[in-house]
């Protein structure tokens, strides 16, 4: 039953708020702000700031290191993206049917989700390694070469998609198989009667009803995927991989935190958020094509 909205129950809403408001002022809120106008400013994190206009930002777009990692960025978002988003789609498809250990496999799915990312590290290191890795012992049985996966720039940026896909199934597939649920049995009922397949109805009725859950993942883990930081950092390290898995998020902390130029890494920051938000602008404006709301 809904409390009648008056000042003194409104009084006591916001006093309920007010730690998750003033923790979000301080630590979201003001740091952009910050980042914002440290990236006019010549500053190696002490010592005085030097304001240089629009320098860093003249740096930023004529470096061609960072183009690279937007290049690297980007390719590893539009592979990890649509392949997680479509296995996670069949997987919760198929999870929302009537079979055995339902359960226990949406738990097995979701398990990447609620790991340490250092744990998955050291998981796949074990899997991955170039000495002792199973994945290796697995293609020299079957008369290959070892490969250096995190070492190898041609196949170190492939490393990384394959643990990015891994680790976004079961947050999806915990998302998607909600979104199911909520889909009238009464379509598919008057489907079957028309004749349709399970492939029609997948197509024809699940992917429009639940179009605005994919429309919310799309934006969501392009965000998380566009700061993909931790993985290249544990898995990658600074090694010869690096060249082809430098993401932009990466650049940033090898400039702030290791070259110490903090003036130079709030422009990249700005840089990442303008074009996170050139992306998301898109997709709601496309959203209205291939986006179905159940009014």
């Amino acid at each position: 039953m809904a409390l009648p909205r008056t000042k003194k129950n409104t009084r006591i809403a916001y006093t309920f708020l007010l730690p998750a408001i003033v923790g979000m002022a301080i630590f979201s809120i003001l740091p952009i702000f910050l980042s914002f106008s440290y990236s006019f400013m010549d500053w190696y994190g002490f010592g005085s700031k030097t304001f240089i206009g629009f320098q860093n930002y003249q740096k930023v777009l004529t470096n061609p290191e960072v183009w690279t990692a937007v290049f690297n960025t980007v390719r590893m978002v539009l592979f990890i993206l649509p392949i997680s988003l479509l296995l996670s789609l069949v997987i919760s498809y198929m999870l929302n049917n009537e079979i055995r250990g339902k359960s226990f496999f949406r738990v097995l799915f979701y398990l990447p989700v609620v790991t340490m990312p250092a744990a998955i590290a050291v998981v796949m290191g074990y899997i991955f390694s170039m000495n002792y890795g199973i994945l290796n012992r697995i293609i020299q049985l079957f008369g290959g070469q070892p490969i250096s996966w995190s070492q190898n720039p041609e196949w170190s940026w492939v490393l990384l998609v394959i643990i990015g896909v891994w680790g976004m199934l079961g947050g999806q597939i915990l998302i998607l198989s909600a979104a199911f649920q909520r889909v009238p049995k009464e379509l598919y009922e008057v489907a079957s009667i028309d004749g349709a397949s399970q492939v029609v109805k997948f197509f024809k009725i699940t992917i429009p009803m639940v179009s605005p859950t994919i429309l919310f993942l799309i934006i969501t883990n392009f965000i998380a995927l566009f700061q993909m930081f931790d993985n290249v950092f544990m898995m990658i390290g600074t090694g010869a991989g690096l060249s082809s898995t430098k993401t932009i998020v990466y650049l940033f902390y090898n400039e702030v935190f290791v070259k110490g130029e903090k003036g130079y890494g709030a422009a990249i920051a700005v840089f990442i958020f303008v074009l996170i938000s050139i992306f998301t602008f898109i997709q709601t404006r496309l959203e209205k094509k291939w986006v179905h709301y159940d009014n």
